[in-house]
C-alpha cells in the first residue's frame, strides 16, 4: 500500500511543505466498472440526486452547496461511498452566468469579490482575452491568482459535502492562447509567448502544490488535463476528456499513446487514484460507449460519458456535461482485476478480471483473436472495429460461474 509522506517542494521562491504519495502497489477493492459523472448544473432535484448516487465519483457545480444542500445530502445518504468533487476553473471566472446560477450569498459571489480588474487577462487592444464565451480570463502569470483560488477553496468549501476539488483547464502549454494576442503586463503590446507560457505554467504548478499543502492528504485534487512537467504525486488524478479525441490522434497508435498516459496517471498519482476517462457520444451509440468503457477498464480509472462541451445534434440537448445516461454494462459484476492490461498484438489489448475478460480493439477493422487465461483456459472471439468487448467467463463452455 502506498505510504503517505511529507515531501518538500519549491514553488514561486518559497518553501512549501506538501503532502504527497510515494509510489507503490495499489490495493484494489472498489467494484468494476468504476463509474463517474460530470454533472455541471446549478439545480438539482431529489430524483437527479438519487440517479447520481449510483455513481462512484461525481463532479458537480460548486454552487450546489448553496443552492441544493438537501439533494447533496441525499446523495451522501443513498451512497456514502460516492465521492463528490466540486468544479472550479483555473483560467477564468464565469462572469456572465454566476449571478444567474446562485443568489448573492453563493460561493461564486464570494470568489468574485476576491479579484480586482488587474487580475484579469487582456489583449493588446484592451479587450478581455477570453477562452470561453461569457467568462473573464485570469491573468495566471500573476502568482496571487493561485493564492486566491486555493484560499477560496480552503475557506469556502463546505467540507461536510465535498471530498475534494476539480480544477478545470490545467494546461501543459498556453503558447497558443488567444493566438498570441495577450498583454499580461498591460503595456499595450503583445507579450513574448515563451515568457507568458513559462510564467503561466509555473503558477499552475504552484496552484497544484498549494492545493495539496492547504487541503492536506485527505482531500482529493483532480485536474482536467495535467501539467506534463508536474509530479503526479501532487494530485489524485486527471480527466481525459472527449475520448477518443483527447489527444487529437484517433489512430490505433495514437490511442495506444493515450493508453500509456492513462495507465501512468492511474499508477503514479496520489492515492486514491481518481483518473477519469470521459467519452463523448450520443446516448444510443453503444459502440462508442463500449469503446470508451473497455478503454477505461484497461487501467483503474473511472468511466464517464455524455455529449461533453461539443454541441449535440439532438434537438433540445444542451451539448454539455449534464446527462444521466445508464447502460446495461454498468450492472455487470466483473469482479476485481487479476492482472494489468497487455497488448495481444495488432494493437488489441486485453485484461482479465475475476468474472470477465475485457478486450479493446482500436483498429479500423475487426479482429479474430484467441486469448489465454490465467487458469489455462482460452477464449476465441471476434471484436468489431473501434469498440470493445466484455466477455463474461460464465459464457465459457464448462463454466461454473
Amino acid at each position: 500500500m502506498r505510504k503517505m509522506c511529507w515531501l518538500v517542494c519549491l514553488f514561486a521562491g518559497i518553501m512549501l511543505v506538501s503532502t504527497g504519495c510515494a509510489p507503490g502497489p495499489r490495493v484494489l477493492t472498489r467494484q468494476y466498472p468504476r463509474l463517474a459523472n460530470i454533472y455541471l448544473t446549478n439545480s438539482l432535484t431529489d430524483e437527479q440526486a438519487r440517479a447520481l448516487a449510483r455513481y462512484d465519483l461525481v463532479v458537480l457545480g460548486l454552487e450546489n452547496q448553496h443552492n441544493n444542500p438537501k439533494p447533496l445530502q441525499l446523495i451522501r445518504q443513498t451512497n456514502p461511498d460516492c465521492r463528490l468533487i466540486a468544479y472550479v476553473s483555473t483560467n477564468e471566472f464565469p462572469e456572465g452566468s454566476y449571478a444567474k446560477n446562485e443568489d448573492a450569498k453563493g460561493p461564486w459571489h464570494d470568489l468574485r469579490t476576491r479579484f480586482r480588474e488587474r487580475h484579469f487577462l487582456c489583449a493588446p487592444n484592451g479587450e478581455y482575452a477570453s477562452f470561453w464565451p461569457g467568462t473573464k480570463p485570469y491573468n495566471f502569470t500573476l502568482p496571487e491568482i493561485a493564492d486566491t483560488l486555493v484560499n477560496f477553496v480552503s475557506e469556502e468549501f463546505d467540507w461536510r459535502i465535498w471530498n475534494g476539488v476539480f480544477w478545470d483547464n490545467v494546461w501543459s502549454d498556453v503558447s497558443w492562447y488567444n493566438n498570441g494576442q495577450v498583454d499580461a503586463d498591460l503595456d499595450g503590446k503583445p507579450d513574448n509567448m515563451t515568457v507568458f507560457n513559462s510564467r503561466w505554467i509555473y503558477n499552475l504548478n504552484r496552484l497544484m502544490g498549494l492545493s495539496r499543502y492547504r487541503l492536506g492528504p485527505e482531500r482529493l485534487v483532480v485536474a482536467n488535463e495535467s501539467l506534463d512537467n508536474m509530479g503526479q504525486w501532487l494530485i489524485n488524478g486527471r480527466l481525459f476528456e472527449g475520448f477518443p479525441n483527447t489527444l487529437g490522434d484517433r489512430s490505433a497508435e495514437g490511442l495506444e499513446h493515450l493508453l500509456d498516459l492513462y495507465k501512468k496517471f492511474s499508477r503514479d498519482t496520489c492515492s486514491p487514484s481518481l483518473t477519469i476517462v470521459h467519452t463523448e457520444a450520443n446516448p444510443t451509440d453503444s459502440t462508442a460507449v463500449l469503446f470508451g468503457l473497455t478503454f477505461a477498464l484497461l487501467s483503474d480509472g473511472y468511466f464517464a460519458v455524455d455529449h461533453g462541451p461539443n454541441q449535440s445534434d439532438i434537438p433540445g440537448d444542451t451539448g454539455w456535461h449534464d446527462r444521466l445516461w445508464w447502460y446495461d454494462e454498468y450492472y455487470q459484476d466483473i469482479g476485481l482485476p487479476l492482472e494489468d492490461s497487455y497488448c495481444q498484438g495488432s494493437h488489441v489489448w486485453t485484461r482479465e478480471f475475476q468474472k470477465a475478460v475485457v478486450i479493446w480493439n482500436p483498429n479500423y477493422f475487426a479482429i479474430d483473436a484467441k486469448f489465454s487465461l490465467l487458469d489455462g483456459s482460452s477464449i476465441a472471439v471476434t471484436v468489431a472495429q473501434r469498440t470493445g468487448l466484455i466477455y463474461k467467463k460464465s459464457l465459457m463452455p464448462g463454466s461454473r460461474q
